[in-house]
């Protein structure tokens, strides 16, 4: 978290941020603040009229609670002109003390944070100052010093500032502030040893608890447990920071009775067949079987929430369903879920959108696939790309998640060419590629000139990358275009659905280079693996390969997901590896799929080595 969000965050935290503030001037010997609807700034401009009708420390008093009521409004230059016609006054005692405070306060405000030290330096007795001012100083003071990286100092001004706070809510601000502190913190474990207070200690520690079992939802649980009777009288009893909170908060579901709620009837049926054979085959490798019902709820042309209701009427305490978006959306929105579900489908919306907490969504949405390809091809350092999609509503979908998530100030997709059915493929990779305009160029300088010319056509140059989206058949006819056309030495990345988890490569091998991404079930070297994935394909082998794969995947995952779905959400370090990739759930409930990175080479596809990693840091 930078210092920015930090500040953003304990304003609309503390619930005292002054909106809607008009511009205010001013000038040394006479400043003056606009008149406005905002009583704190008509309070600057009073303080400000009675420090010229004062003199001596009256007029002194009144310059600095004109200049605290300026830096409460965030408005620094206004404030440091004020504070210059207070050290023209020579301040003394309690008057010099809130000077150096307020003159550090406006320079932190103002982002002039090592000019800001200086003057928090000349403070030598902040407890002289009064509750509240000591709280804005040991506040700005945090935000100076998180600013320059010294976090372990900046957490001990939070953990001050925190002691001098009574009111619960602001209590709780200024702890998830100090929190976020301590976890900028590299290695605080470091600065246990020189460490006399017990408080820090306390904080300390459990911060490296919260960071060595990131992963481990039990250990970190149990680390907790321990914390807690350490530190019995720690401030952090009252309540724990958040992510811990939820921590010692999570569940393991271990349902009796589970309702699925997907169609066995209708137009997709076939489809979601599939589906419920991971569900079963999921199920029956339980050793628990015994002690679980599953109950089978046909949602096609049903009500979803009289079905759903009538569901946990009937004794279910899980429910695993629906499909449609509509249906999962009717869910997501009711606030009467009064069990655990977890949707097969994810609608689209953005990490901010709030679910229920006991509401999840597990999907294969092509905008997933889309996500992964868009980091792997910048962290490639590519920056100029070409998109041929079908023209239908998932390369539509496609098209649109890549142009939100890739293009920025540097990088851009270039063009996007659609194709209808394989009499387009050739027609698409010229437009793609340009040569189309390169041989109306070439027939119209014939025409001109009257005679006939050699021509070899040229493709475009501004692109070192393109996607393509298509299904295994298409991209084999589509693959030998993109090479006749001369775009050999572009890198080349396609969805998953040009792999059908089957080893042939004299069938693939016009996809050498094809690089995607794909799910465990499907890249052979993963399956190797996996003692059990011949006990899976023997019962049904249809559900195993190509398409249908990603669906029995699906279900087969969304059941054993289910004890630890409640881990998963609140431990965003945790992960569990699936058919499907390995899993982890956002904080609103979204199933992510980490998928596996692979290459056709010589007709088969290839794990490839992980790229560099890149490094994130803290920014000020």
């Amino acid at each position: 978290m930078t210092l920015t969000q930090l500040q953003q965050y304990s304003w609309i935290s503390r619930l005292f941020i002054l909106l809607s503030i008009l511009l205010l001037t001013a000038c040394t010997g006479n400043t003056k603040v606009n008149s406005s609807n905002d009583p704190n700034l008509d309070m600057a401009q009073e303080y400000i009229a009675n420090a010229r009708r004062s003199d001596g420390e009256q007029r002194i008093d009144w310059l600095l609670k004109a200049s605290e009521v300026l830096v409460a409004t965030r408005r620094s230059a206004q404030s440091l002109e004020i504070l210059q016609q207070v050290q023209t006054a020579n301040p003394q005692g309690v008057y010099r003390e809130r000077y150096h405070a307020l003159m550090a306060e406006s320079f932190s405000k103002a982002e002039r944070h090592a000019a800001a030290l200086g003057q928090f330096a000349r403070v030598l007795d902040p407890s002289a100052l009064e509750i509240y001012q000591q709280q804005n100083y040991h506040r700005a003071f945090g935000d100076s010093l998180f600013a320059l990286n010294r976090y372990f100092e900046s957490a001990k001004e939070r953990m001050t500032e925190l002691r001098l706070t009574t009111d619960i809510l602001e209590q709780e601000a200024v702890k998830e502030i100090l929190w976020q502190t301590l976890i900028a913190i590299p290695n605080p474990q470091i600065f246990q040893n020189s460490l006399n207070s017990r408080e820090v200690a306390g904080w300390l520690d459990l911060v490296t608890i919260a960071k060595q079992y990131a992963s481990e939802p039990e250990a970190l649980i149990r680390s907790l447990e321990i914390w807690k009777g350490r530190y019995s009288d720690h401030i952090a009893q009252q309540s724990l920071p958040l992510d811990l909170a939820n921590a010692m908060s999570v569940q393991t579901y271990n349902p009796n009775t589970i309702a699925i709620l997907l169609p066995s009837t209708g137009p997709i049926a076939g489809a979601v067949e599939h589906i419920r054979r991971g569900i079963l085959s999921a199920h029956f490798a339980n050793p628990q079987a015994a002690n679980v019902n599953l109950v089978f709820y046909d949602t096609h042309q049903q009500d979803i929430l009289a079905l759903y209701d009538r569901a946990v009427a009937e004794g279910a305490d899980f429910v695993m369903g629906p499909i449609q978006q509509d249906s999962v959306q009717s869910l997501a929105s009711s606030e009467a879920l009064t069990i655990p579900t977890l949707a097969i489908n994810k609608l689209q919306t953005n990490e901010e959108t709030i679910y229920p907490d006991n509401f999840y969504q597990f999907g294969l949405p092509i905008e997933d696939e889309i996500t992964q390809a868009v980091a792997h091809i910048k962290q490639k350092g590519l920056q100029r790309g070409l998109l041929l999609i079908p023209n239908n509503s998932q390369g539509e979908r496609a098209a649109a998640a890549f142009e939100t998530l890739f293009n920025d100030d540097e990088h851009q997709i270039q063009t996007i060419v659609r194709y209808q059915n394989s009499e387009d493929y050739a027609k698409a990779v010229q437009a793609l590629l340009g040569v189309d305009q390169s041989a109306q160029r070439h027939t119209r300088l014939q025409q001109l000139a009257g005679v006939t010319m050699e021509f070899q056509a040229r493709r475009r140059q501004d692109a070192d990358f393109i996607y393509f989206v298509a299904d295994a058949t298409a991209a084999r006819r589509i693959k030998p275009f993109i090479d006749f056309y001369y775009a050999h030495d572009l890198t080349l990345f396609a969805n998953a659905n040009i792999n059908q988890g089957i080893i042939q490569p004299i069938l693939d091998n016009d996809l050498n280079k094809v690089t995607f991404a794909d799910i465990p079930l499907l890249i052979e070297q993963q399956r190797s693996n996996k003692s059990d994935y011949s006990q899976l394909e023997s019962v049904w082998p249809e559900s195993t390969q190509g398409v249908t794969a990603r669906l029995y995947a699906l279900g087969y995952d969304g059941y054993n997901l289910i004890p630890d779905l409640s881990k998963l959400r609140y431990f965003p370090n945790y992960s569990i590896q699936g058919l499907s990739g390995n899993l982890s759930v956002t904080k609103n409930g979204h199933v992510q799929r980490e998928l596996i990175w692979t290459q056709f080479q010589q007709g088969v596809p290839v794990v490839l080595p992980p790229l560099p990693e890149l490094t994130d840091t803290v920014s000020p």
